[in-house]
């Protein structure tokens, strides 16, 4: 069986590849700043590019997982 691996916690600012590499995913939670947020999650280990699984706006302040 391959080694598994979770990201617990990460800050962006614009874009970042989250999983470089193969994973499954289960899901997000997410926390926007001051100005609130729209955030892309794609399937590929580029940012901003793939498939889309989700896109999610929040609004300042707010804390939205799934």
């Amino acid at each position: 069986m391959a080694s598994r691996s979770f990201v617990t916690s990460m800050g962006v600012t614009t874009s970042a590849v989250v999983r470089p590499n193969s994973a499954i995913y289960y899901g997000y939670t997410l926390r926007a700043g001051a100005s609130g947020a729209v955030v892309t999650i794609y399937d590929n280990a580029s940012a901003a590019s793939g498939t889309i699984l989700d896109v999610v706006t929040i609004a300042a302040g707010i804390v939205t997982g799934k």
